[in-house]
C-alpha cells in the first residue's frame, strides 16, 4: 500500500514539475514572439506565474518546503495574479473586438497587496515561517494560518467570479458565433481552469493534501494538453492564430470612425431618405455615401449590429412590402417588389418568406381575413 502511494505521489510530483517546466516554455515562446503586443505579453506573465505555482505545489508535495521555506517566494503574489490574467487571456482570444473594463488595471490591486504579503513573510524568521507551513498542511489553525487560508480563499473566490462572468458571456454568444470551435474550447478550458483552480484553493484552505494535488495535476493536465494538440493538429493551431490576426485587424478597423455618427447617418438614410429601395444599392456605394471604407462598414453593421450588409437592407425592404401589402391591396405584388428595391420576384418572395416566415400572397391574405 505504501509503495503504490509513493509511486503515485512520485508520478504526481514528476507531472506537476513537468507542467511548470511546460509552462515556462510557453512563457518565454509568448515573450520572443516578434511583434509582441499585449495578448502576447499577457500570456507570457499568465504562464509565467502558473509556472511559478506548479513548481512550488511539486516542492510542496515532496515536502522541500519544510526545508527551504523561501521556495515560496512570491506564491500569493503568482495565485492573486494568474486569476485577472486568465480573465485577461480568453477575453482578447475570443471577445477581441469588445473591449477589455476601462479601469481593468484595478482588477491586479489585489495582487499588489499580495505581494506586500509576500515581501512580510519574507522578513519573518526562516524556523517560524518552517513551523507554520507544517501547520498550514497539517489542519493546525494558528492565527497566521487562518489568514493565510482567508486570503488564499480571497484569491479563489475572485478568480471564479472572473472566469464565471466570462463562461457566462462566452455562452451567451455561443448561438449567434458562425465560427464555434474556437469559442467551443475556449469555454472548455474556462470551465476547467475554474475546477482547477477551486481543487487548488480547496486543498490549501481545508488542508487536505490530496485535494492539492488533484488541482496541480489538473492545472498541469492542461497544459500539457494544450501543448499536445499543438503537436497533433499544428495546423488547427495555425488556423486559431490566422483567426486571431484577423480579429487583432478588426478591432482597429473602427478605431477612427465615430460610430455614433455613422449610426445616426446610416439610419437617416434608411429611414428618411429610404436608399434601401435604391435597385442598385451596394456596400461600396452605401459605405461612400457615410464617408467611410467598405471594410468599416461591414464591420460596423457585424459588430454594433449584428448582421450582414444584405440583410441590413432587406429587412428594410421586407419592413416597407409588408406596409405596402396591407395598406394598397389592389397592388400587384409584383410591383411593390420592385418599389422597395428588389429586382427580381424570385429575390423578393425569397427574402420575404426568410424574413416572415410567409409567402407574400399568403401575408396579404391573412391580412384580408383580420
Amino acid at each position: 500500500m505504501d509503495v503504490n502511494r509513493n509511486m503515485g505521489d512520485s508520478f504526481t510530483t514528476v507531472l506537476v514539475f513537468f507542467g511548470g517546466g511546460l509552462s515556462l516554455l510557453f512563457s518565454l515562446g509568448q515573450f520572443l514572439i516578434r511583434n509582441r503586443r499585449l495578448e502576447n505579453l499577457n500570456l507570457s506573465v499568465m504562464f509565467f506565474c502558473i509556472s511559478v505555482i506548479l513548481v512550488q505545489l511539486g516542492f510542496i508535495i515532496t515536502g522541500t518546503v519544510y526545508i527551504y521555506p523561501d521556495i515560496l517566494f512570491l506564491n500569493l503574489t503568482c495565485i492573486y495574479c494568474a486569476g485577472p490574467l486568465l480573465y485577461f487571456a480568453y477575453h482578447l482570444v475570443i471577445l477581441p473586438v469588445e473591449k477589455l473594463p476601462r479601469k481593468k488595471y484595478l482588477l491586479l490591486i489585489p495582487t499588489v497587496i499580495a505581494f506586500v504579503i509576500d515581501m512580510y513573510f519574507v522578513t519573518l524568521p526562516e524556523r517560524y515561517r518552517i513551523d507554520e507551513f507544517v501547520n498550514l498542511f497539517t489542519g493546525n489553525n494558528t492565527p497566521l494560518v487562518l489568514f493565510l487560508k482567508n486570503t488564499v480563499l480571497i484569491a479563489g473566490i475572485q478568480t471564479v467570479i472572473y472566469l464565471g462572468y466570462l463562461f457566462r458571456k462566452l455562452y451567451g454568444i455561443l448561438d449567434s458565433d458562425s465560427k464555434k470551435g474556437e469559442l467551443y474550447i475556449t469555454i472548455g478550458y474556462t470551465l476547467l481552469s475554474i475546477v482547477a483552480y477551486l481543487f487548488l484553493i480547496a486543498g490549501i484552505v481545508l488542508s487536505l493534501m490530496p485535494v492539492l494535488k488533484a488541482g496541480a495535476v489538473m492545472i498541469s493536465m492542461l497544459i500539457i494538453v494544450a501543448y499536445l494538440i499543438g503537436q497533433r493538429h499544428p495546423k488547427f493551431l495555425q488556423m486559431l492564430y490566422i483567426e486571431a490576426e484577423k480579429k487583432y485587424a478588426k478591432r482597429y478597423l473602427l478605431s477612427d470612425v465615430d460610430t455614433g455618427a455613422v449610426l445616426s447617418r446610416l439610419n437617416k438614410l434608411m429611414e428618411q431618405e429610404k436608399l434601401y429601395a435604391e435597385d442598385d444599392i451596394s456596400l461600396k456605394l452605401l459605405a461612400e455615401a457615410l464617408s467611410i471604407t467598405p471594410h468599416q462598414l461591414s464591420q460596423l453593421l457585424n459588430d454594433l449590429l449584428n448582421t450582414n450588409f444584405n440583410s441590413y437592407v432587406n429587412q428594410y425592404r421586407i419592413n416597407e412590402a409588408k406596409d405596402l401589402l396591407r395598406d394598397e391591396p389592389e397592388r400587384s405584388v409584383l410591383s411593390i417588389a420592385y418599389a422597395v428595391g428588389f429586382n427580381s420576384k424570385s429575390s423578393f418572395y425569397e427574402a420575404f418568406s426568410r424574413f416572415t416566415g410567409k409567402t407574400p400572397h399568403t401575408f396579404r391574405k391573412e391580412l384580408l381575413h383580420q
